[in-house]
């Protein structure tokens, strides 16, 4: 008979293929070492706003580490929609974000109280996270996208993937959160200037989002224009 120390936790035939986004709030980490009843207060704020409570598509799985999101799911869409969320609504708490999606061998058993993870897409977008330099969130160029992804009558703020500087990345604005967006970051600049190389970045990006130029690959900006 087996006993509980021989039972194998990390069973081969639970390993499955998942698409994940681990995305990391800019500045957060601090703000938990300073104010850590104010950093619950903000994800509070996030979660909610986002309806990923009790709203979110049961096809996600949503985790947060400290600083950072984890969205985990089988297809793409629903983590690049719940992404998007998330980029809505930290910046509309006064963060940006940087982070990666990716694909990839993924085993995730919660036994209560523990959780036992191993990944290779975590550890893929993790790296992404870690190298990308403009507060983003890039798609792994090992993630063959669909040529749905870049409908040609599409407007970039219909978008939910952007081509911009050479990264496929989602999209931080849409019809409900667009030129808000921009007056948030001015804001932000203001207060921080030290910081003002990511914020430069990210009002380029808008402002390119609101041009008639289409923000797709190069191989379909033809067929866009």
């Amino acid at each position: 008979m087996d006993t509980d120390d021989d039972k194998q936790i990390l069973q081969l035939d639970r390993v499955a293929e998942k698409y994940v986004a681990f995305v990391d709030i800019l500045g957060f980490s601090s703000r938990v070492s300073k104010d850590f009843d104010m950093s619950l207060e903000t994800f509070e704020h996030v979660l909610h706003s986002t309806g990923i409570v009790g709203k979110m598509s049961p096809e996600l799985e949503f985790r947060i580490y400290s600083d950072s999101y984890l969205l985990i799911s089988d297809s793409l869409a629903p983590v690049i929609r719940a992404t998007q969320g998330l980029l809505m609504q930290t910046l509309f708490n006064d963060y940006l974000v940087r982070g990666g999606i990716a694909h990839g061998k993924h085993i995730d058993i919660v036994e209560p109280p523990h959780l036992f993870m191993v990944s290779e897409a975590v550890v893929k977008a993790a790296t992404i996270q870690k190298t990308v330099k403009y507060p983003c969130v890039a798609v792994d160029p090992d993630i063959k996208l669909e040529d749905e992804w870049w409908h040609p009558a599409s407007r970039n703020l219909d978008r939910s993937l952007l081509y911009f500087g050479g990264l496929v990345i989602v999209n931080p604005c849409n019809w409900a959160w667009g030129a808000s967006a921009a007056t948030r970051v001015l804001q932000m600049l203001d207060a921080h200037p030290e910081h003002r190389e990511k914020y430069a970045w990210f009002l380029e990006l808008h402002e390119a989002i609101f041009s008639p130029v289409p923000m797709v690959p190069p191989r379909f900006f033809a067929h866009a224009t």
